[in-house]
């Protein structure tokens, strides 16, 4: 019990200083020389960037939440006092938040990693481990050479020097404290600053990043064999690593992963899945409603796609022969945008489904589409079809086009279409319209029965879109838009925490 209540004073004491802490940025940071040079995972925060864009213009009002909070707590006189002067002035933490704090997983099988970041008061930092120490009944930190510990348990460790500290965490064997020390006494060798991809990460101006090492899916993942029978046969996980970084801005929350490359045989790759896409030209949402639910587009390359897709499917041998010529067929019709769009919802008569896309070869794709239907497909003009007498599609004027509920011989345009200058220039994009969903009946009384999905209701208001954007052929983009544009998410987040506590 003792424990659990020391790491929570913890948290909240690392929360005190993220959500009041005003500092500036910091260059690479050289503390990452006690990371492992094939380190899986290592996550960067620019704290004092987050606590600037969450505070906004109500830093008094957070800093007296916290103080509020903390009177809850039931922590010592002491803690309490160190606590408030943390919140006052995070300084008084000892940790220099000017730059940013890294978390790391050395390898995921074996549960090691741990937090590194820079001091500027080693000895103020000694005083808060000493009183979080006292409150959960544990040893005081020790001084042993030049560098000071605190043992939380024999898992965890806490080993700091005047210019930095790190919490490090071996679960499964070996000696904790002595690692953790190792680490922090070691001369600069090999470590993750010498990375080419973690340099990279060290060049984003996001307020999070997390560099995701292609080994953690030959060496973590329950998948991993699924996974490798999708890359290229000379491919392998260790020949990329994936860039993940998170940023705010006024009006939306951006999270985005980039690929990069290691080797050239990754790259090759890469280079290989863009020829099956193109930029959106963006002239089809003319024929999407502007409250559609959900809308995808991309630009196909027809030869790219079936380069890239033939040999999947005919690897996993799901087609026979005759299947496989006519997806060969559809395939190479596909040239220029297509459109994927749900218009509308209803519980009885289920989505309404909107598909079209630009074709090459139409005569070509006439032929596929009547050799798919088969029997099922009424003919009602030439290469125009009904199936079932709700499904509709056809081919006509160099468009593809299929619906759901309504019949799309006419293709009329709506009054308000989407907004094509959202799509244009992308190869994907996506867009689901939340506050449209949100609308939907069925939804609202589902979010009515639920006690959480109530409690987060509010914030869900305030999101207007969520966009999937494939904006190169290294990296995605998933973008949250909020109603107003003038607003940040982070300081959303922290104007409901506060008014929760």
């Amino acid at each position: 019990m003792k424990k659990q209540n020391l790491f929570r004073q913890m948290a909240l004491s690392v929360a005190v200083v993220l959500l009041a802490c005003l500092a500036s940025c910091s260059d690479t940071p050289k503390y990452a020389r006690v990371i492992a040079k094939d380190a899986h995972l290592v996550a960067s925060i620019n704290v004092k960037q987050m606590a600037e864009k969450a505070q906004g213009d109500n830093g008094q009002k957070v800093n007296e939440a916290l103080l509020k909070q903390l009177e809850q707590q039931g922590f010592s006189a002491e803690l309490q006092s160190k606590a408030k002067e943390i919140v006052n002035d995070p300084a008084e933490a000892g940790i220099d938040l000017r730059k940013p704090v890294l978390v790391f997983v050395d390898d995921m099988k074996k549960e090691t990693g741990g937090m590194v970041a820079a001091l500027h008061d080693a000895d103020k930092f000694a005083e808060l481990c000493n009183a979080m120490a006292k409150q959960g009944g544990l040893d005081p930190v020790k001084q042993e050479d030049d560098v000071r510990t605190l043992a939380i348990d024999d898992q965890v460790a806490v080993a700091f020097n005047d210019d930095m500290l790190l919490v490090y965490a071996n679960n499964k064997h070996g000696d904790v404290m002595a690692e953790a020390k190792r680490r922090l006494l070691a001369e600069e060798g090999e470590s993750v600053l010498e990375r080419d991809d973690f340099k990279q990460m060290c060049k984003a101006t996001s307020d999070a990043q997390l560099l995701v090492s292609g080994q953690v899916i030959e060496d973590g993942s329950g998948d991993a064999e699924k996974f490798k029978e999708a890359l290229p046969a000379d491919m392998k996980p260790e020949d990329f690593s994936v860039l993940v970084e998170l940023n705010s801005e006024k009006g939306q929350l951006v999270l985005s992963a980039q690929l990069i490359c290691l080797t050239d045989v990754a790259q090759k790759a890469v280079e290989k899945y863009g020829d099956a896409l193109g930029s959106i030209q963006g002239d089809l949402m003319d024929y999407v409603p502007a409250s559609s639910l959900f809308v995808l587009s991309a630009n196909l390359k027809g030869d790219g796609l079936k380069e890239l897709l033939l040999p999947v499917m005919k690897k996993q041998g799901s087609l026979s022969s005759e299947q496989e010529k006519l997806a060969e067929q559809v395939l190479e019709s596909l040239k220029g945008d297509a459109v994927l769009s749900v218009n509308s919802f209803d519980l009885s008569q289920g989505p309404e489904v909107f598909l079209i896309a630009k074709v090459d070869d139409e005569k070509q794709m006439k032929e596929a589409v009547a050799k798919l239907g088969g029997a099922a497909l009424e003919e009602v003009e030439p290469g125009q079809y009904s199936m079932g007498g709700n499904t509709y599609l056809g081919v006509k004027n160099g468009l593809f086009y299929a619906s759901s509920k309504q019949p799309v011989l006419s293709m009329t345009k709506p009054k308000e279409a989407a907004d094509a200058s959202r799509f244009k220039g992308n190869l994907v994009c996506g867009e689901l319209n939340v506050k449209g969903v949100m609308a939907n009946p069925l939804l609202q009384g589902m979010m009515q029965a639920n006690s959480s999905v109530r409690t987060a209701a509010p914030l869900l208001k305030e999101i207007d879109k969520l966009d999937y954007v494939v904006v190169d052929r290294d990296k995605v983009e998933l973008r949250l838009l909020l109603a107003n544009a003038d607003q940040n998410p982070l300081q959303l987040l922290v104007e409901s925490a506060c008014s929760s506590l």
